[in-house]
């Protein structure tokens, strides 16, 4: 999802049920939970609505087979009764490191962090041609979105159709990649000293 949408690892961690409007495609992160403090809407492509359905009719499953109740979340954590928290993921990202002939590895590439997700992301989207103005709006960057008294005070477009354009976009390039239609330079891993 990180790399999907450019959302924060930890905002993605406690996405809740009721925070989604899948009628409409939209994920909206309360300021409660946003680092900037201020409500983002975040417009879903096709690619994150199918992650977002399987994680939630796995969640759905799984309760089933406990008989529990489905937790509000859509990414609990160990037992369901509160969201994974987003230190929790880069710690499971780094188990998963193993070392082959003195080179670091993890899951098959050079080191990795999920905040490197959403740096790929911002630098994916701009190197398809997304302005880097927008590029801010869809990461819900303030020195985007407001940075100056005019946005702050008197701009209150949201750019809503140029960030679901912007996700759709970079969608598709994703989906490239997966299908290996686009040419991608492979990370070089170093080796480890």
């Amino acid at each position: 999802m990180c790399l999907v949408t450019g959302q924060r690892v930890g905002e993605i961690a406690g996405m809740e049920h009721g925070e989604l409007d899948l009628t409409r495609d939209l994920w909206t992160i309360p300021a409660r939970r946003a680092k900037n403090g201020r409500d983002h809407i975040v417009p879903l492509c096709e690619m994150a609505i199918r992650i977002i359905g399987d994680q939630i009719a796995d969640v759905k499953a799984l309760s089933e087979r406990k008989g529990r109740a489905v937790p509000p979340f859509v990414f609990p954590g160990p037992g369901a009764r509160a969201a994974v928290t987003g230190a929790s993921v880069p710690k499971a990202v780094k188990r998963e490191e193993i070392s082959k002939r003195g080179v670091a590895m993890i899951m098959g590439i050079a080191p990795w962090t999920p905040h490197d997700l959403r740096r790929s992301a911002a630098t994916g989207m701009e190197e398809i041609g997304i302005s880097p103005f927008i590029v801010g709006h869809v990461l819900n960057h303030v020195s985007a979105t407001k940075s100056t008294v005019t946005s702050r005070v008197y701009a209150r477009y949201d750019y809503m159709s140029e960030k679901r354009d912007a996700l759709e976009r970079w969608a598709d390039r994703l989906a490239g990649i997966i299908a290996g239609k686009s040419h991608i330079e492979p990370l070089r891993a170093k080796a480890v000293a």
